[in-house]
């Protein structure tokens, strides 16, 4: 069965920027097109090689003695597996019915705060940091600083990757995978 599948993200929710503006536009004509489709919306994608995300965090906590954690780090993600993203696609595509016109977002085992993360990625590095907790109105004016100071990027973008990204969309598919962030970040 033929079906286009459309890689979307959960930024839909949690940010108003062009890029998750754009995704939903895209999303909106592809639902009303009439071809078969199913839409998966990613969360915060994670592996040892990727180049942005977990990757910047990883090379922060390489290179720095103290990690400003933003919003003290207690937002929440439900990060997933750049593998368990293939297995979701590829059951998509392979599968003969039962996903055409529908929204599914594959997540990770572990709904995890952002201070978490950072703590796993420092014992994975073998390293002793301090992690600097910013609050949250220091937090906002130090990003709104930032993005007038560098001009290029809009200050709710930059404010929206710090948010709790958990999806509670009762309209998609949340499909629940097992690769805990842990497993891919061992400490050393």
């Amino acid at each position: 069965m033929e079906r286009f599948i459309f890689l979307s993200t959960d930024d839909i929710y949690f940010s108003n920027s062009w890029y998750a503006q754009s995704k939903r536009d895209a999303e909106k004509i592809v639902a009303e097109s009439n071809i078969k489709w199913s839409i998966v919306r990613c969360p915060t994608i994670f592996g040892r090689y990727d180049s942005k995300n977990f990757s910047q965090l990883s090379r922060l906590v390489q290179r720095y003695p103290i990690i400003p954690v933003p919003y003290m780090g207690t937002f929440i993600w439900e990060p997933v597996f750049v593998k368990d993203v293939a297995v979701h696609v590829l059951s998509i595509a392979t599968q003969s019915s039962g996903s055409e016109g529908r929204v599914s977002i594959p997540v990770g085992p572990e709904k995890l705060r952002f201070r978490e993360i950072i703590e796993q990625l420092i014992r994975y590095h073998g390293k002793k940091r301090w992690i600097l907790p910013i609050p949250n109105i220091l937090s906002s004016a130090l990003i709104g600083m930032h993005s007038r100071l560098m001009g290029w990027m809009k200050k709710p973008d930059l404010i929206d990757t710090f948010k709790d990204k958990v999806c509670t969309d009762d309209k998609a598919l949340i499909v629940r995978y097992g690769t805990a962030f842990a497993e891919i970040y061992p400490p050393k």
